[in-house]
Order: structure tokens, then C-alpha cells, then sequence
């Protein structure tokens, strides 16, 4: 077994100072006196600092500041010196693009379909059949665990509860509402949440005309990301075709 005491002292990782714990655990010591960086449950973490100058200016400049500027850190670090002059004139390489390279597929993910009273049954049923045969999980949610009555009068169960389930669970969604059901989810923070982070998100939503009033209320506005649902199968289809790319990264001027 080593000697706890051996374990124990003071050591220097890239000019940062660091302290050895009983176990020989490494605690980084933050520089200078002030507020320190620390959990919401207010843990102190690394000193915030000398973790943005030890890796992040060396990786990249903008995505330093932008970290450093959300710490709301007061000086800049320093980035630590390099072994040899940066090269930063290469072109950004297709092949190494995340976005670029996608799975272009939807199989295998997950759509939660929020409904209301009155939804038409032939356009879920359209959905539900084009999901089935591209292999994707869909979840019916509605505002209450009991589900609603479709437009011909049948009882339609739903899978989740749609205060407890937000649309962070969901790789994309759909709103398939009546112009009656509308009105009482366009009042639900829930509803209103749902699709407004679904758009923050930058996930496709698949809706009809009626759910243009769910997102009136929540304050969004239906871009090329949103795909109009029919009762018409090709439409299902091709929404969940745009659903392979994952995310409209358009949204957030990312593309």
C-alpha cells in the first residue's frame, strides 16, 4: 500500500497549483481571492479560470470567450503556451461535421404526437402507419392520462400525461389538435411549453392547421422546420423523412 503522507502535498499541472487529498484525490486550488464557481446546489467546483486556461483558449478562441462570458468571468485567462505555433488556417474538413454527417434516418427514435378533443382519427392513423413501417416509437400524449374523443366519436388512450411529459423526451413531434381541442390547450403552460421547446430545440414538428393557434400562444412562429400533417400517407412520409436529419439547425443559424 503507498504512504498516505507520500500521497498527501502540493503538486503543479500546467502552472496551475493543485493539492493532494487524503486518498491522493487532486483538488485544484483556485488563484486569488472572490466569488467561486459552484453547483446549483452550492458545491464549489474547479476554479473556473484556470479550467478555461488550461483547455478551452487552446481548443478555440470564440468557444472560450463564450464559456468565459456565460461564467461571467472578469478577467480572460491566459491560454497556456504551446509546444509548437497553432495552425489555424486549415479549412473546416466535411468529414469531421457532425451535422454534415447525420444518421439520415429516423428509425429507432422516438415522436410524441401532443392531441386534443376532435383530433381526426385518419391523420393520426396516417402517422402512426408511416411510423410504423420507418421503424419509430410514437407516444400519444394529451392533458389528460385519459386521452381524448377523436372526431368520430371513438375514445383515443394516451400513452403520457402531457404535464409530464415535456418535449425534451421526444426526438420530434407532432400537434394534431381540432379548432375546439385548441382553445384549452393554447391556455395550458404545459401545452404552450411543449411546443415552444420543441422550436428552441430545433426539432421538426409535424402539425395541422388548427395547432397554428397553440403556437400563436406560445409566442412561435412555424418555419421550414414545421411539416403540415394530411390524412394523405405521403405526408406523414415525408415528415418523417425530414425528421432523419434530426434537427432543422436553420433555426439556430447553425447549418
Amino acid at each position: 500500500m503507498p504512504d498516505d503522507a507520500r500521497l498527501r502535498g502540493k503538486a503543479s499541472l500546467a502552472g496551475v497549483s493543485i493539492e493532494r487529498g487524503a486518498g491522493g484525490e487532486t483538488h485544484q486550488k483556485a488563484t486569488g481571492a472572490g466569488s467561486r464557481l459552484t453547483t446549483q446546489q452550492g458545491v464549489v467546483v474547479a476554479d473556473d479560470q484556470n479550467t478555461l486556461r488550461a483547455a478551452l483558449r487552446n481548443v478555440d478562441e470564440a468557444l472560450a470567450r463564450g464559456v468565459a462570458e456565460g461564467l461571467g468571468l472578469d478577467k480572460f485567462p491566459r491560454a497556456l503556451p504551446a509546444a509548437r505555433e497553432p495552425i489555424t488556417n486549415l479549412p473546416p474538413s466535411a468529414a469531421l461535421s457532425i451535422l454534415r454527417n447525420g444518421p439520415q434516418s429516423f428509425a429507432g427514435r422516438k415522436l410524441g404526437v401532443l392531441v386534443s378533443d376532435g383530433v381526426e382519427l385518419a391523420v393520426l392513423d396516417a402517422l402512426t402507419a408511416a411510423a410504423a413501417i420507418a421503424q419509430v416509437k410514437v407516444e400519444i400524449l394529451a392533458a389528460r392520462v385519459g386521452g381524448v374523443l377523436t372526431s368520430d366519436g371513438e375514445r383515443l388512450a394516451a400513452d403520457q400525461m402531457l404535464a409530464g411529459a415535456p418535449s425534451v423526451l421526444y426526438d420530434a413531434v407532432a400537434v394534431l389538435v381540432s379548432a375546439e381541442g385548441v382553445v384549452e390547450l393554447a391556455g395550458s403552460p404545459a401545452a404552450r411549453d411543449f411546443v415552444a421547446d420543441a422550436y428552441a430545440h430545433a426539432k421538426f414538428v409535424g402539425y395541422v392547421e388548427a395547432a397554428t393557434a397553440l403556437f400563436t400562444a406560445a409566442g412561435i412562429e412555424a418555419d421550414q422546420g414545421f411539416v403540415r400533417l394530411t390524412k394523405r400517407g405521403s405526408s406523414a412520409q415525408g415528415f418523417l423523412q425530414r425528421c432523419g436529419d434530426l434537427r432543422y439547425w436553420e433555426r439556430t443559424g447553425t447549418s
